[in-house]
């Protein structure tokens, strides 16, 4: 471990040099204690997902872009946004990719247990969008049912995510009050052994999974999907004392997205044929998602009502009232992406002039 020492030279009486130099070290060592993760960043690790939205961070490192941020980069997967999410905030990671959903949960979390304002949860930018890839996939004793059957049936969701949100928009429109089903709350990745147990009916899943499940049951599953309710941002997270302390490190990360962004937009066929190689899927299937998925590394005026929707959504669903106003500097970092890519960041002007890190 290398821990900072910062040298104040003051030419005094004798022995004002040493003490000052010891007060130096003191507070360094005091500011490590404080965030012992932070000390010398020699590494750092992304928490991602297997969900194609999240191509950009595949792009980076299956290629090696990210050799250019100045430090050693190690990316890991995760079956969900939520679960990479889960990992910045026991920091076992220091950025994440996630669906707007569970970093709107994360939010009113943190806000229910007071954490401190340097640790609070911030988005760097959003790196792609999304349409018409989730879907509520049915097991092959239910494979002929239409979305109004559904009613009376076992559905899997996983809580905190896009895919309780989806479902929340789906069953309305096709007639299923919320008292029609009996709702299995489990993570993603338990839901295809509970469709094989026939434990239960439908699972609602974003994309890969319909293909993960078909793979798993033995041929194509049927899914039953609705664009009409379908649109989910992917987010590059990471805490506010980062941004803070290591602001170059977060704009040369910034710099490696655009990288494989501009590879996802030059060389459509080249970055399709990585995906496909990183994913453990088929180019076809990559090409099949495409007109599903925009690819555009940003923060706008859209990113402010998305998130505001979900944060009063999921206050709703908790059955709660009231509690803090997000404001956008709550919950946003701009300065990086301005720095790096200034025309990417359309913000409010009002909001823009010295708020957020």
């Amino acid at each position: 471990v290398v821990y900072p020492v910062i040298m104040i030279m003051i030419p005094t009486a004798r022995g004002a040099c040493g003490i000052a130099l010891l007060f130096a070290i003191l507070c360094a060592a005091g500011a490590i204690a404080e965030h012992p993760d932070l000390e010398a960043r020699q590494r750092v690790t992304i928490a991602g997902s297997v969900t194609p939205g999240d191509m950009p961070t595949r792009l980076a490192d299956h290629l090696d872009l990210f050799a250019g941020a100045g430090t050693e980069v190690a990316v890991a997967s995760f079956p969900s946004g939520a679960a990479a999410l889960d990992e910045l905030l026991q920091r076992r990671a220091d950025f994440a990719l996630t669906a707007v959903p569970p970093f709107a949960s994360a939010l009113l979390q943190q806000e229910r247990t007071e954490v401190a304002d340097d640790e609070e949860l911030v988005v760097l930018a959003r790196i792609s969008r999304s349409n018409n890839t989730h879907h509520v996939v049915l097991s092959p004793a239910a494979a002929g049912l239409q979305p109004a059957q559904l009613a009376g049936r076992r559905i899997g969701v996983m809580p905190g995510t896009s895919s309780e949100y989806f479902w929340a928009g789906f069953a309305p429109l096709h007639g299923i009050a919320r008292a029609d089903v009996e709702l299995s709350l489990l993570n993603v990745e338990e839901m295809t052994a509970a469709l094989q147990a026939r434990e239960i009916d439908a699972a609602v899943v974003w994309d890969p999974w319909p293909l993960r499940m078909g793979e798993a049951l033995g041929g194509e599953v049927t899914r039953l999907s609705d664009h009409r309710i379908d649109s989910m941002s992917w987010l590059l997270v990471t805490r506010r004392v980062l941004v803070e302390r290591h602001p170059q490190l977060c704009e040369d990360i910034l710099r490696m997205y655009l990288r494989a962004e501009n590879l996802i937009h030059e060389d459509p066929e080249r970055a399709r044929a990585q995906e496909a190689a990183a994913s453990g899927v088929t180019v076809d299937y990559v090409r099949s998602l495409a007109p599903d998925f925009i690819f555009s590394l940003g923060l706008d005026w859209s990113l402010l009502s998305e998130i505001n929707h979900h944060l009063a959504w999921r206050r709703g669903r908790a059955g709660e009232s009231g509690g803090t106003v997000f404001t956008p500097e709550r919950y946003l970092a701009p300065r990086p992406l301005a720095r790096v890519a200034p025309a990417r960041v359309l913000l409010p002007r009002y909001w823009q002039q010295g708020a957020g890190p």
